[in-house]
């Protein structure tokens, strides 16, 4: 089965003004939360020895981010944001893809017009700068010692988004790419791959063992109702979803699970009227999930196409299936061949599992 699918577009955000940096926001806070890794996890360095990559300082911290990136990428898929962090869609700001081109999704070029997202994570447009509202801090390893690791011997590549059987359908793209969770059956690539791409495509990955526990804030400044429950739910999801995160995606590497430890609001303008000490509500443990639960119900009920597909995909543990990218001769065999039929020619293929 293939490891990646998409994520429906759904309807795009608006395009809004930001709010501005010299206006004393009204909301504010700390989320302090806590992220364990379910199976292989990486955060990855290149070493000076050649095809060999190993955790960012022994696998104890997270960058900041690469959690942001996470945040965003979720809320993208969520709150109809542009499609600012797939590249290959416009490479130098031009749309280059086998399909029309999706309306209300191309990178924000406005500073004065941003989409949800850009509002809230940041943008960069021709020298204009936004900083955005939502800071993620360094994740902390809580362990002592030493992570432990595992070594992997895994085939790369690169994404193909020119295969437009696979990426685009009816003439319009298929949505935002995401991969699924089969953190206990990494995938093995086919034996035609090695044989036709050889060692110089192979690489020697050490990877974290599962079971790793990292504790982070994030901190929010002039984030709206809606935005705010954006945040929350790109942030810790609902049960039984689990994020992707890091190196190694489509070998089932990198899914995690994220919980809320406590959460700080702050009316940022009472601090400074009378009783300004009791601008502060602190919600831990259980009060945390529950003020998550609170303010994500909106979308935790949403049934929509999006978020039904969202669900379908970041479901922990995925779908059974024996994981494996088409071989390059499947490629050669069967050029217009969609991704439902080689996943149907693959499940067919697949010896049951025992």
């Amino acid at each position: 089965m293939n490891p990646y699918d998409f994520i429906p577009l759904g309807r795009p955000s608006s395009r809004l003004p930001p709010p501005g940096h010299h206006v004393l926001a009204a909301r504010g806070g700390t989320i302090r939360a806590r992220l364990t890794t379910l199976g292989p996890f990486l955060v990855a360095q290149q070493t000076g020895m050649q095809n060999t990559i190993m955790p960012l300082r022994q696998g104890k911290i997270i960058p900041g981010s690469s959690l942001k990136g996470m945040l965003r990428s979720m809320a993208e898929m969520v709150g109809g944001g542009c499609i600012s962090l797939s590249g290959s869609l416009y490479p130098r700001g031009r749309y280059d893809y086998p399909a029309e081109e999706p309306h209300g999704f191309a990178p924000c070029d406005d500073i004065e017009r941003l989409c949800v997202t850009c509002r809230m994570f940041g943008a960069l447009i021709r020298g204009a700068a936004w900083k955005g509202l939502v800071e993620p801090g360094e994740a902390q390893w809580s362990g002592s010692g030493t992570p432990r690791t595992r070594s992997f011997d895994v085939i790369v590549g690169q994404p193909k988004p020119s295969h437009g059987a696979f990426y685009a359908r009816n003439r319009e793209i298929r949505g935002r790419k995401a991969y699924y969770h089969h953190p206990d059956n990494i995938m093995v690539s086919a034996s035609a791959q090695q044989a036709t791409y050889g060692a110089r495509q192979t690489i020697q990955v050490r990877a974290l063992e599962p079971g790793q526990v990292y504790d982070f804030n994030v901190r929010h400044a002039g984030l709206d109702q809606g935005a705010y429950a954006l945040l929350l739910y790109a942030l810790f999801l609902e049960e039984g979803l689990g994020h992707k995160l890091g190196w190694g995606k489509p070998m089932g590497f990198g899914s995690v699970k994220i919980e809320p430890v406590a959460i700080e609001e702050i009316d940022l303008r009472a601090r400074y009227r009378r009783g300004g000490e009791q601008a502060t509500v602190k919600h831990e443990g259980a009060a945390a999930a529950a003020h998550v639960d609170e303010q994500t119900k909106e979308l935790r009920d949403d049934k929509g196409e999006v978020m039904a597909e969202m669900r379908r995909m970041f479901g922990v543990p995925g779908p059974e299936g024996k994981w494996a990218y088409p071989a390059y001769s499947w490629f050669k065999e069967n050029p217009r061949a969609t991704l439902e039929e080689f996943n149907q020619t693959a499940t067919a293929q697949a010896p049951p599992r025992r």
